[in-house]
């Protein structure tokens, strides 16, 4: 079914909730475990620059170390506006499943700072789950 998992993962509530589905789902399947993170040179939301992108790596392990040192993924970090830079990823890795948090914006943020799931589910080449984050 599912042998290549991309994991959109900013370690929001949504893409804590994203992660633990898409490691079950990976375990349960046999499938390989990819998160991507996106980092870009805000405001401009231009592709990031290679200093940025080391930093958002080295972040993005330690964060994993911390909450998650057992995982068995692999870690990418990409530039750009997100929902491009995650779908470019997972184009690139060929991705089979795209797992990715929901941040439960209302009408009028979604219109004025855009819904990275909702670009993924419209533009994605393969498969998207969107997992919604649990009330503590």
């Amino acid at each position: 079914m599912y042998t290549k998992i991309l994991v959109a993962y900013n370690d929001s509530p949504g893409a804590r909730a994203a992660l633990d589905r898409a490691e079950a789902l990976a375990g349960a399947l046999g499938a390989t475990l990819t998160l991507v993170r996106s980092v870009s040179e805000a405001p401009l939301m231009e592709a990031a620059k290679p200093e940025t992108i080391a930093s958002g790596r080295t972040d993005l392990e330690r964060e994993i170390d911390r909450d998650r040192p057992e995982l068995d993924a692999e870690l990418w970090v990409v530039g750009g506006p997100a929902s491009e830079a995650i779908l470019a990823a997972a184009v690139e890795m060929e991705a089979d499943l795209v797992v990715t948090g929901s941040r439960h914006r209302g009408a009028i943020a979604r219109t004025i700072l855009g819904s990275v799931s909702s670009d993924l589910v419209h533009q994605a080449h393969c498969d998207i789950l969107v997992v919604h984050p649990t009330e503590d």
